[in-house]
């Protein structure tokens, strides 16, 4: 109970104050205000446009690059090659190589030997078997070992017939033999000859290749055997030799029966 009562007075006090307050308008007093302190604040940095202004305007520290302590490597230089003249251009030296004389050797028929009335006539010789070989202007093939062999067409009636050979290398090198052939008057209306070997001819080889010309609707035998002719006239065959003397027989017989002979002797030697 007692408890409640200083309550109430309490609260009754405190009422009585405020209306004491708020009935005393007249007097006024002065109450001090505290005026706040001024505050600086930070103005705001100016909006950089470029790059060039953030540059300027933030300024950059490099720090300094400490001393490197690693041992410096000498640098090369390129070696440079001498300049070339454009003007002047590379030139090759070769070795100069001196080429060989050329050489051609006849080996049928001779210059100045007597042809029959025949249609052609076949030539033989030797020269370098990389020559280019040309009988007549005819380029003819020249064999592993150098020989080359021609039937020459006779195309004058002529008494005098000439055959040009020429032989000619890479080099521009050229020789040239010249054969000059006169036309017997035959005593038979079947002409016949005998291009190689000649009469009295001295061989050193046991093996000849007998050659000739005739009209090419003759028939040829050489010692007995019938030798085929070409569409020239010209045949040839091999014969064996015996040492010393050797006859070969030649005959010619036409479609009428006309015959023409050919006997020459020649003799074979052994070589030492």
């Amino acid at each position: 109970m007692l408890l409640r009562k200083s309550r109430l007075s309490l609260g009754l006090l405190v009422i009585g104050l405020i209306s004491t307050a708020c009935s005393s308008g007249s007097v006024s007093e002065t109450v001090p205000i505290r005026e706040p302190s001024a505050i600086s604040t930070p103005t705001p940095a100016p909006l950089l446009d470029d790059k060039e202004t953030l540059a300027t305007a933030i300024p950059v520290v490099t720090p300094e690059k400490a001393p490197s302590s690693a041992v410096a490597t000498p640098t090369l230089e390129p070696v440079l090659a001498p300049e070339k003249d454009a003007d002047t251009a590379p030139i090759d030296v070769l070795p100069t190589i001196e080429p060989e004389p050329l050489w051609l050797i006849m080996v049928y028929p001779e210059s100045g030997d007597e042809i029959a009335e025949q249609e052609a006539v076949q030539v033989s010789g030797f020269t370098d078997s990389s020559n280019v070989m040309t009988v007549q202007d005819i380029t003819v093939d020249v064999n592993e070992d150098g020989r080359f062999t021609h039937d020459v067409v006779i195309d004058t009636d002529e008494d005098l017939f000439v055959i040009t050979l020429t032989a000619s290398d890479i080099y521009g090198q050229e020789v040239s033999d010249t054969l000059t052939l006169y036309r017997a008057v035959s005593r038979n209306s079947l002409p016949l000859s005998i291009t190689y070997p000649k009469d009295g001819a001295l061989l050193t080889k046991n093996v000849v290749t007998l050659v000739g010309a005739t009209r090419p609707d003759a028939i040829i035998a050489v010692l007995g055997e019938i030798i085929e002719v070409n569409p020239l006239g010209i045949f040839s065959v091999e014969i064996t030799l015996e040492e010393g003397p050797n006859l070969l027989e030649v005959v010619a017989t036409d479609l009428l029966g006309d015959q023409t002979f050919a006997m020459p002797v020649v003799f074979y030697e052994k070589e030492d």
